[in-house]
């Protein structure tokens, strides 16, 4: 070979060898470029998977605090009922006393009237036998 082949061989080889460098530095460059941003993505994630347990924990005392209120509900539905099942109870015997008042009167009535009857008796007898003494 040639002084002249291997001049030209080494100008290209190190003309390759700058492009390398070139190339690895570029590359060099990029690697911390990625690096850098999967530190801040690792930090992301990592905020994320925080905000993600957060959230779980205030959901499971939101569904804690739905039964709390469903059960809350149905106590309250359960109260309503038997309310209503006391005021039903109340017209009915509001009724009912009603008719015993009227049935009570009446017999308050009757008895006003044999009491004047027995008066009437009484004073009859009390007239025979003042009739008979004499």
């Amino acid at each position: 070979m040639a002084k002249s082949d291997l001049t030209e061989q080494l100008v290209d080889a190190e003309s390759a060898i700058k492009e390398l460098e070139n190339e690895n530095k570029k590359t060099t460059s990029q690697n911390e470029i990625l690096g850098s941003n999967l530190k801040e993505n690792e930090k992301l994630l990592a905020i994320k998977v925080e905000m993600t347990k957060k959230l779980e924990k205030d959901l499971l005392e939101l569904k804690s605090q739905i039964i709390r209120e469903q059960k809350n509900a149905e106590d309250a539905r359960i109260k309503l009922a038997e309310a209503n099942l006391r005021a039903e109870a109340f017209v009915a015997l509001r009724e009912e006393n009603k008719g015993l008042k009227k049935k009570l009167e009446l017999s308050l009535g009757e008895i006003a009237e044999f009491d004047k009857k027995a008066a009437v008796a009484e004073a009859r007898l009390e007239t025979y036998k003042l009739k008979k003494a004499r």
